[in-house]
């Protein structure tokens, strides 16, 4: 409460040197009074609650003081920080063992998740609590037994962990793609393979995943975690085939070899990076084409209207994400002027087929969306920034070099880049990787869980430039931190406001720098990004996530 904040500040967190004036230390006893306080309180005046929930705010914000002695040294190679499971464990332990012997059938779900994914290597939980197990800094469309998703040992272990540990646990897996929640995906190996594991090895006895209104592009996962968690010893494949034949009829087989195929992409493509930016690795034209030929099948086999309209379900996903992927194909390859009304037409499909599937819980739209959509809300968080500044660009501007996406690449974990003249046009990269920034995620990149600095430089030749125009750098989108040279001069950015910054820290947002006085006109010019991961965004990335460019004035 309040006013016990107020009364004790000293259980106030510090957070950035600072105390909090929400967050709380989670070791502090007054806390755990209080909170063991207002839950008795609870059951008394309702005594046939069973379950109670000790879970913190979603987040990840900790106390920098007094709880940090809790820890037990545990270290998270996802988030590549401390593991906190054993503070927080301190805390529900508490409290649990104060309310467990006046009302021993009560449990106390405690969330698992972020930083606190791991078990507690110290603090024995009390047996009344249920871990519930939220993985999502671990593999998104891979199932467990994968063995090049760069996490898969640590989540296994993790899971076999809780099952040592308590008697029951929770899993809250993600009924949808993280966090690219548009594209079609059954999740039919992940789930077949997952949900026994977690049953078998981690003590699951509690099946309760995060969904969506997505039954366009998940329905089998939704189907497939139902059934094998109420028998996690049926074969998935029968699970599936039944679902195709009874939900499409005469368009069971092919609608099969479509939600097959779909599902052979997620999971044969060595791409483990979160959201959409692994998207031009895996969804290539190529695998577009064949969903598509398959799609068509399916529509030639329909004989009822039923068929019809539920193979129309998946079909007007796929073509939406058709639309989605059109748009970042050109991105890339540098075909901006029709971006802004792709994002237009794109935006407003996916509103339409909310509303129209709304009966049919499909297409993201739920109470706390709105109209917008949840496909909606993540394509402007994501993508809509970079592709109508693209658009805006090509537009208003004369681009002349573009799109700029082939870098050579190189780590600077110590920072020591600079001082050692990476950033100079006569610097020796030679030796450097090189890299497709619209198609290399740094998961695909060997860098899936590194947290720091990379280099990207290149060269390009600029033409002629009009004396008295200014001439600008254009990066589409970065996973953290940039700071740019051309030519070896530094380049400060300098935002809308005037205000001038040495580097400037963003996710998913496009930058422009003013490189008049650098570039070189008709001539060869480098250009050098310091690029600099500064916290989890998302899985497996970092650095550039879209194109650059060069444009002047007209």
């Amino acid at each position: 409460p309040k006013e016990l904040r107020t009364q004790h500040p000293e259980i106030k967190a510090i957070i950035g040197g600072k105390p909090h004036d929400h967050y709380v230390k989670w070791t502090h006893p007054l806390v755990a009074e209080a909170i063991t306080k207002t839950l008795l309180d609870k059951l008394a005046k309702e005594p046939e609650t069973k379950t109670l929930s000790l879970s913190p705010d979603d987040g990840a914000t900790w106390d920098e003081s007094d709880d940090t002695k809790f820890d037990a040294g545990d270290f998270d190679p996802s988030l590549q920080t401390v593991a906190k499971a054993d503070r927080l464990m301190v805390l529900c332990n508490r409290i649990a063992a104060a309310i467990a012997p006046k009302y021993p059938d009560v449990k106390f779900g405690m969330l698992a998740y972020v930083d606190y994914t791991r078990p507690p290597v110290r603090e024995k939980p009390h047996p009344a609590i249920v871990p519930q197990i939220a993985p999502i800094t671990f593999t998104r469309a891979h199932p467990l037994n994968d063995p090049g998703e760069p996490n898969n040992k640590s989540f296994q272990q993790l899971i076999e962990g809780w099952g040592k540990v308590v008697p029951a646990t929770s899993y809250y897996f993600y009924g949808f793609y993280l966090a690219e929640v548009s594209s079609p995906n059954p999740m039919l190996t992940k789930w077949g393979h997952d949900i026994p594991f977690i049953y078998q090895r981690g003590a699951c006895r509690y099946w309760q995943p995060e969904t969506l209104t997505n039954f366009d592009t998940s329905l089998h996962a939704h189907w497939l975690g139902l059934r094998m968690a109420w028998d996690p010893s049926q074969k998935p494949e029968a699970i599936v085939d039944e679902i195709n034949s009874r939900l499409y009829g005469h368009a069971g087989a092919a609608m099969s070899a479509y939600w097959r195929q779909i599902d052979d992409t997620w999971v044969k493509v060595p791409e483990y990076a979160g959201c959409g930016f692994g998207h031009l690795r895996r969804w290539n034209v190529e695998k577009l084409t064949e969903a598509r030929r398959l799609m068509n099948a399916g529509r030639a086999a329909c004989t009822t209207d039923a068929e019809t309209a539920r193979v129309k379900l998946a079909d007007d996903s796929l073509a939406a994400f058709e639309m989605l992927m059109q748009q970042r194909r050109d991105l890339a390859d540098g075909r901006w002027s029709t971006l802004a009304e792709q994002v237009t037409a794109y935006r407003d499909r996916m509103i339409e087929l909310g509303k129209q599937y709304e009966p049919q819980f499909a297409f993201g739209k739920m109470y706390w969306t709105g109209d917008k959509t949840i496909n909606v809300i993540y394509f402007d968080a994501f993508y809509g920034a970079t592709h109508n500044d693209a658009a805006r660009v090509a537009k208003q501007f004369n681009v002349i070099a573009a799109p700029l996406k082939q870098w050579r690449f190189q780590t600077d974990k110590d920072k020591t880049g600079e001082a050692a003249g990476w950033s100079k046009p006569d610097f020796d990269d030679s030796a450097w990787k090189t890299t497709d920034c619209v198609v290399d995620t740094w998961s695909s990149l060997g860098l899936h869980n590194y947290m720091g600095s990379a280099w990207y430089r290149m060269k390009v030749k600029l033409p002629p430039l009009i004396a008295g125009k200014k001439t600008f750098l254009w990066i589409g989108a970065t996973d953290g931190r940039v700071k740019v040279f051309v030519n070896g001069q530094h380049v400060p950015h300098i935002n809308d406001k005037g205000e001038k910054a040495d580097s400037v820290s963003g996710h998913c947002q496009p930058f422009s720098f003013d490189i008049s006085a650098a570039a070189k006109p008709d001539a060869e010019n480098s250009i050098s990004l310091f690029c600099t991961r500064e916290i989890v965004n998302e899985l497996g990335t970092g650095g550039l996530l879209a194109p650059a460019a060069v444009y002047s004035e007209k």
